[in-house]
């Protein structure tokens, strides 16, 4: 027999990036640095670009307390695994969803987020998420409440997939005038 509650693991999982004292990355987001916390060996395994720049954080640390011991400072610094990583190009909230995703694989998109998601689902390769999000835009062209998305589509402009979210808006709404 086997027996599965995936429901509780994923409410779960959630739960983990709202305490720092379980995770060991922390995100500063957007310009306010608004902590956002996440645990390496999920975020790793569930992004091959959160590793690979996790990675890189961690080797920069590693290179900067071996300049500091040769530069012979005096100061007892105490080995820590969390590593903090800067992350200016995003909404804090909508980042805060991308983590969560991840963690838990369960994420609720609607229109002030979808374009945060898809882009981040674009950058940090959550194919899964980038799918469920282009659904979403999809549907909304068919529905005619593309038009709600647009002011996070323009907080995303810098964004490669910000800027395709922005030109389906404008052919739709050339499509429309016609």
């Amino acid at each position: 027999m086997s027996y599965r509650n995936t429901q509780a693991l994923t409410e779960q999982l959630k739960v983990i990036s709202s305490i720092p004292e379980l995770c060991d990355v922390t995100f500063e987001v957007g310009s306010d640095n608004v902590k956002v916390h996440g645990v390496k060996v999920i975020l790793g395994t569930r992004s091959r670009v959160l590793y690979n720049l996790i990675l890189k954080k961690q080797k920069e640390a590693e290179f900067q307390s071996k300049a500091d011991k040769n530069g012979k400072q005096k100061k007892t610094t105490v080995k820590s695994d969390k590593v903090t990583i800067v992350v200016r190009k995003y909404e804090p909230e909508d980042f805060k969803k991308i983590i969560q995703f991840i963690h838990s694989g369960s994420v609720e998109i609607n229109s002030s987020c979808v374009a945060g998601l898809l882009c981040g689902a674009s950058q940090f390769g959550l194919d899964d998420l980038e799918r469920a999000c282009w659904d979403f835009v999809n549907y909304s062209v068919k529905s005619g409440t593309i038009s709600k998305i647009i002011p996070t589509a323009k907080r995303y402009s810098h964004h490669k997939t910000g800027q395709r979210l922005l030109k389906i808006f404008s052919n739709t709404q050339q499509h429309v005038e016609l």
